[in-house]
């Protein structure tokens, strides 16, 4: 790995924790409860799946897709664990 390339997985790995802290504090602000962030966890799941990719051929946007949808439910996760419910 490249210095530059350290330095790139470092910013996005703390813009993945803020993005997670920020939707912990909405949370909590919010006092959301368990029941409901399960729903908007399933939507936002749906949601990524639906997603078009323009100008991608089907099987690149179905990897992308995946993908973006594996750091998308893995920041969700990171909030409701700082969250705790």
């Amino acid at each position: 790995m490249t210095k530059e390339e350290f330095e790139l997985e470092a910013r996005l790995s703390a813009i993945e924790y803020m993005i997670s802290h920020t939707l912990k504090c909405v949370y909590a602000i919010n006092d959301v409860s368990a029941q409901a962030l399960d729903t908007a966890d399933a939507q936002a799941a749906d949601r990524i799946q639906s997603l078009t990719i323009e100008g991608a051929d089907a099987a690149a946007a179905d990897v992308f897709t995946d993908e973006m949808g594996r750091h998308v439910i893995s920041m969700i996760k990171a909030a409701r664990e700082m969250y705790g419910k």
